[in-house]
């Protein structure tokens, strides 16, 4: 397979039409074509499913996908080095995190010693990003720690608490606490079953073993949540640290059992010397150090070497 034909190939995986790849690559749809099936033809495989102007990825070329995305991942860390080599310090980097604000914080530092890197980020579940790392659509990403991989190296990065929220300036600015019961008097916004902030917090409700009052409002993102609670729909229930950063709000402690998530920064073992995501790495060591003495890492001894480590998916 030629590195002309996997770049084919990947094209009209990414894009899903033979139509889009040959857009993507900026060639003519019976070239992406031809090179998608001269592989096929060559290897006695299918790798996609035609069907009328679409396709979609056969078993083996899912299996493929990947591999083929790690190869390309190859090619951009080594011209990125070369770049750097040239003095150009250019750069490129996927990143992802499962909560947005203080993750956005390492972003800006990160731009202030790396200005030309180009960052996109993509938000999402834990385990939706987990995925993303190990088939090298991201290079590095903030996820729960239930969804670190033994393939990954990771820095321990916070111990978040379970909290409700409520809007600054409403009745709850003068609390600082709530109780089980009297949560469950109120209209309560949540994320969606499965999610870990919905585990431990039907979890915490149980511990009453009196049933809820109130009506669930259900919403699939953390910053969901708190446009809800902004818009007056309830007291909102989120891990900690997608509130801290957020002057709009009030942030309740629950009078119960501590319901406590952990959050690691994670890249696969074999990409952490690339030099975009080293460099992101070294940023959030300093940031960690700066700022967040009372941190997972500094109740590890204060150090912020990357462990490897295996755990539940």
């Amino acid at each position: 397979m030629t590195p002309t034909q996997a770049r084919a190939f990947l094209a009209v995986a990414i894009e899903g039409s033979f139509s889009g790849g040959a857009r993507r690559l900026n060639v003519s749809q019976p070239t992406v074509t031809s090179q998608v099936a001269a592989v096929e033809r060559q290897y006695k495989v299918e790798l996609f499913h035609r069907m009328g102007r679409g396709v979609r990825l056969t078993g083996a070329g899912s299996e493929l996908l990947p591999i083929v995305r790690r190869m390309f991942a190859t090619f951009d860390e080594a011209s990125a080095y070369l770049e750097d080599f040239r003095g150009l310090r250019r750069g490129y980097l996927r990143a992802g995190s499962c909560v947005v604000s203080e993750f956005l914080v390492l972003v800006a530092r990160h731009k202030v010693h790396f200005p030309t890197t180009l960052i996109s980020i993509e938000l999402g579940n834990s385990g939706m990003l987990a995925e993303k790392l190990l088939s090298c659509e991201l290079d590095i990403a903030l996820l729960d720690r239930m969804n670190v991989h033994s393939a990954f190296q990771s820095i321990p990065f916070r111990k978040c608490v379970l909290v409700a929220i409520a809007p600054k300036g409403s009745e709850w600015s003068r609390h600082k606490s709530i109780s089980i019961e009297r949560l469950k008097q109120h209209v309560v916004i949540c994320r969606e079953p499965g999610s870990k902030s919905r585990i431990a917090f039907d979890q915490l409700m149980s511990t009453t073993g009196t049933p809820a009052n109130h009506q669930l409002v259900q919403i699939s993102s953390q910053e969901g949540v708190i446009a809800g609670v902004l818009a007056g729909v309830g007291l909102g229930i989120i891990f900690d640290q997608g509130a801290a950063l957020d002057p709009r709000l009030t942030v309740l402690s629950i009078r119960g059992p501590e319901m406590i998530s952990y959050l690691d920064l994670v890249c696969l073992h074999e990409r952490g010397t690339s030099h975009a995501i080293s460099g992101f790495l070294t940023i959030s060591r300093e940031y960690l150090q700066e700022h967040e003495p009372g941190s997972v890492v500094a109740a590890r001894g204060g150090s912020c070497k990357t462990t490897r480590r295996s755990c539940a998916r």
